[in-house]
């Protein structure tokens, strides 16, 4: 049962990566940075895509209990 229970965290960590990337290069592509701004940026922008998808997990996990 464990190696099942890893491979689907395994999983869901490679979605959780591909859906970060895909937003990531919606708005690199509609969205122009100089190195500056860049630099602040992306640094915030990690940091609340973390929290809405930790929110959005946790709205998940309570739907379905």
């Amino acid at each position: 049962m464990a190696p099942l229970i890893a491979a689907a965290d395994e999983a869901a960590d490679l979605k959780k990566k591909l859906f970060m990337t895909q937003v990531k290069l919606v708005v690199t592509e509609n969205l122009e940075f100089t190195p500056e701004e860049a630099a602040k940026f992306w640094p915030l922008f990690e940091k609340y895509r973390e929290k809405i998808f930790a929110n959005s997990k946790q709205a998940g996990d309570l739907i379905s209990a």
